[in-house]
Formats: structure tokens, sequence, C-alpha cells
């Protein structure tokens, strides 16, 4: 019973085999860099008010979170929202970027803006 007072069912109305259960206080909704103010809106047609219980979500620095105001329009439908968790250094893994033997990692946030400014 104390496990359904602490977590939300999360489930697709037409793919009931695709529910999960979600902790708000601990668990972490990952979005991916593509995604577009469309995939959002489907997932709201489908999670409706279940994404209300979503309070922290993670996001990598690229693509659609590079740019901080094209991320505004994008959260209200987590309502319950607290926390934005922003990936750092996923730039290592980004083709456009110097092989690892050329480049090493910045070790303060000086020399990760330098580098993320490339």
């Amino acid at each position: 019973m104390r496990f359904l007072q602490r977590h939300r069912l999360l489930q697709h109305p037409m793919l009931p085999s695709a529910a999960f259960y979600l902790d708000p206080r601990s668990d972490v909704l990952c979005l991916p860099n593509e995604i577009e103010p469309e995939h959002l809106k489907e997932v709201q047609k489908h999670y409706g008010a279940q994404l209300d219980d979503i309070q922290m979500i993670l996001v990598e620095e690229l693509g659609q979170w590079e740019d901080t105001p094209s991320l505004a329009p994008l959260l209200p439908i987590f309502r319950g929202l607290g926390t934005v968790k922003v990936l750092l250094e996923s730039y290592e893994f980004d083709s456009g970027w110097p092989d690892e033997d050329d480049m090493e990692a910045p070790a303060t946030e000086e020399e990760y803006r330098n580098a993320a400014s490339l």
C-alpha cells in the first residue's frame, strides 16, 4: 500500500501494456534533445493530467534545449514541475567536436563555457 501512496501510474490510454509507475519526488523524466512542441502536444493528448505529477525533467543542453526561450513554451504541460536538470558535457558525443585525444574535458565552468562556444 505504501508503494501506491508514493508512486503514480502513467498509462497510455491505447497501450495498456506501456504503463509504468513514477515516484514524483525522486524520478526524473528525460526529454530527448530532438523533441519538438508537436511531440509534447501528443504526449499531453495521451497522458493528460497524469503529467501533472512530474516534478523533475532532464534535458541535454544541445538541440531544442540549447536556446532557453524555446524551452518555456514546452513546459506548461508539466504543471507540477519544480526542477529542470540540464545534462552538460554531452558535446563529447557530438561528431562535430574534436576527438577525445585532441581535447581534454573542461575542468572548470569557464573552460566548459569556452569549449561549448566553439
